[in-house]
């Protein structure tokens, strides 16, 4: 009589004890979960400014497009007008080389990823879409890779490293303008 009580309590009460192991795993999921977003040597980490700049320390901006693939780098003379690199005869838009450089001054990662050796898993390629920073005494070079929606951010990486950053939508829009969204209609 009591192993049928005992048999019966489980089967009466088995959901409750069904739903406090399930309580328990989402504790430890969301535990790891939350020690991640703190950040580890070679893990997640949040918010991290990965390059910091003065706007009058760049030289050169650029971008190669991930729409057409071509290579834009926009040159400043010394009036301050911008002007196409390898096509100066042509009339750009003043603003967008000045919004790019504003853009790219101070770069924030929302996450990082170190120690990355396949970047191609996240639409990251050599010949892809990336930025290209010039200041007097360096370059920057930055892939943009796939679109992670639901950070609202794009995948990237700095030439020559092996960590994965987050950054900002604005950057793979950046990548995304065509010439005839940069020159002047006459």
């Amino acid at each position: 009589m009591k192993k049928k009580k005992f048999i019966d309590f489980f089967e009466d009460k088995g959901y409750i004890i069904v739903l406090a192991v399930l309580a328990l795993v989402m504790f430890i999921v969301t535990g790891r979960f939350l020690e991640l977003q703190e950040g580890t040597e070679d893990g997640l980490s949040m918010e991290e400014t990965i390059m910091n700049l003065e706007s009058e320390d760049i030289t050169s901006i650029g971008f190669r497009s991930s729409e057409d693939g071509e290579l834009y780098l926009f040159v400043q003379d010394s009036s301050g007008s911008w002007y196409l690199g390898l096509q100066p005869d042509i009339a750009i838009v003043q603003e967008a080389p000045q919004y790019f450089v504003e853009l790219c001054k101070n770069i924030t990662s929302y996450y990082k990823t170190e120690n990355v050796e396949d970047f191609s898993k996240y639409g990251i390629s050599d010949d892809g879409a990336c930025l290209l920073i010039v200041t007097a005494d360096e370059s920057y070079q930055i892939f943009i890779g796939d679109e992670n929606s639901t950070l609202n951010c794009y995948y990237a990486r700095f030439a020559g490293e092996d960590t994965l950053y987050g950054l900002s939508s604005e950057y793979g829009e950046m990548a995304a303008y065509t010439l005839e969204e940069l020159i002047l209609d006459e």
